[in-house]
């Protein structure tokens, strides 16, 4: 059965590729004569994230989605070198190649878009396009109601994006942050079901231990001017930073559950 509800006479296959030890759950939906990849993005939730989109695609294109590495069915390998952007790109063409893609339209939202750029660098024959939606390619664009907010300091208040901050995901409430970063990406009225969705995927996180302080988050993470969602663990493919993820934790330091 399809992740996505297809309009009837739409098929669908599912499948899971293996690189360097890592499994990419894949899917792909209808039979058109263009390919349209639709790319994961921020960890913090899976690729059903497109099932307002693939059904409607589908009908005219063939659509392969795939989960991002730290998130839904796919694996979650420990440490944040795991979760740059060329690891992503490289898992791309492992999606690609193994559902027999020679070349591809590519969508990337937010931190997707980064990985389509990455793709389509490194890789062009493959990447007959690029669409990128609200691309997070950390533009050094002043951000004047985050960027006084610390990463990995702790700060004196939990109130707006203040609750984007590596203590309180800890030894706080990363609950009440999950709510308040989907409010925030959904700002538009009639927006309850999106939000509801995306605050589920992303507390199918499961602990390594009861306490959530045992996510220890050690690795650098980008300034405040250069991060714009969570599970975006990398803006560069030097970054270290540690991966948020939906389901179970991909930290910096210690073994995924």
């Amino acid at each position: 059965m399809s992740q996505f509800a297809l309009p009837d006479g739409i098929t669908s296959s599912a499948g899971v590729v293996d690189r360097d030890g890592v499994h990419l759950a894949y899917a792909v939906s209808g039979t058109g004569p263009v390919t349209v990849l639709l790319l994961p993005t921020w960890s913090i939730i899976r690729s059903q994230f497109w099932k307002a989109q693939v059904p409607y695609l589908a009908r005219h294109y063939r659509v392969v989605t795939f989960d991002g590495r730290g998130s839904g069915d796919s694996g979650r390998p420990s440490g944040a070198p795991a979760y740059t952007n060329g690891e992503y790109a490289a898992d791309a063409v492992a999606v690609l190649d193994a559902t027999g893609t020679d070349c591809a339209v590519v969508v990337g939202l937010s931190a997707g878009a980064s990985w389509a750029v990455h793709l389509a660098a490194e890789h062009p024959e493959r990447v007959s396009g690029v669409l990128a939606l609200g691309p997070a390619c950390a533009f050094d664009i002043p951000n004047t109601y985050r960027e006084w907010l610390p990463w990995d300091e702790p700060v004196d208040t939990t109130e707006g994006w203040a609750k984007y901050n590596k203590y309180y995901w800890l030894d706080g409430d990363y609950d009440d942050f999950v709510r308040f970063f989907f409010a925030q990406m959904f700002t538009e009225p009639h927006s309850t079901k999106q939000i509801e969705d995306c605050v589920g995927w992303g507390n199918e996180r499961r602990w390594s231990t009861p306490r959530p302080g045992a996510w220890a988050l050690r690795g650098r993470w980008p300034s405040p001017s250069n991060r714009s969602a969570p599970g975006s663990a990398a803006r560069s493919s030097s970054s270290t930073a540690p991966a948020t993820t939906s389901g179970r934790s991909s930290t910096a330091s210690g073994s995924p559950s």
